[in-house]
């Protein structure tokens, strides 16, 4: 409600990990080498800003459509890139490109068993490469400003952590994924307007202001 009025205003709970663009790529890239390529995640996957597999950003997304139209409107195409390069009848060859690069996790994900901390690397790996543009690498791109900071700095920390687990059925990777990532939060360093806040009740009680709003109080509830 305050970017009405072009306020950007520090808020204390922080906006969830999960739903950084960066996260929110990497839980795509994931989505689609489980489902083999389905039509919904994969699509879901191409049109993603960040998805670029060596092009311009543009240039896929408008490869995705032309796909789409091609082989993703009707009856469900069997899994697998082959299939949707017969069916999208040669307008698809950079498809091949997008199984190289996703490659990585693809070999991960075979195993029965595999250790936590391989399929994150896997998974960052994949994720890095189809992030990559024509005019710079996918890791510049997929971890760029503050929350892609963030999310490089909770993975880098997370990944000797997983060490310490016993090798997973990699089917299992993206609850343990999830789980790991639900309490994590993004807070601005700067850029938020000097005098307003937004605080929870706890970081309330610490501290004094000229003028404080109390809000959505009903009785016995914040």
């Amino acid at each position: 409600a305050m970017k009405r009025w072009r306020i950007e205003i520090a808020d204390s709970a922080g906006t969830p990990l999960a739903a950084a663009p960066p996260v929110a790529f990497l839980r795509l890239v994931l989505e689609a080498a489980h489902e083999e390529f389905a039509p919904v995640p994969l699509l879901a996957l191409l049109k993603h800003p960040l998805a670029a597999c060596g092009m311009a950003p543009g240039t896929l997304r408008a490869r995705a459509r032309a796909l789409e139209q091609a082989a993703l409107r009707g009856p469900r195409p069997p899994p697998g890139i082959d299939a949707l390069k017969r069916i999208a009848k040669g307008k698809a060859d950079w498809l091949g490109d997008l199984a190289r690069r996703r490659a990585p996790l693809t070999t991960a994900l075979a195993a029965p068993r595999q250790p936590a901390e391989a399929l994150l690397r896997a998974h960052i790996a994949a994720a890095e490469a189809l992030a990559a543009a024509e005019t710079g690498d996918g890791a510049a791109r997929l971890w760029a400003g503050e929350t892609g900071e963030a999310a490089a700095r909770f993975l880098d920390e997370l990944a000797p952590a997983l060490r310490d687990l016993a090798p997973i059925r990699p089917a299992d990777y993206s609850e343990l994924l999830e789980a790991l990532l639900s309490g994590a939060v993004v807070r601005p360093r700067y850029g938020t307007h000097p005098p307003l806040a937004i605080l929870g009740p706890l970081e309330a009680r610490l501290q004094r202001f000229d003028l404080m709003i109390l809000g959505s109080l009903n009785e016995g509830v914040w």
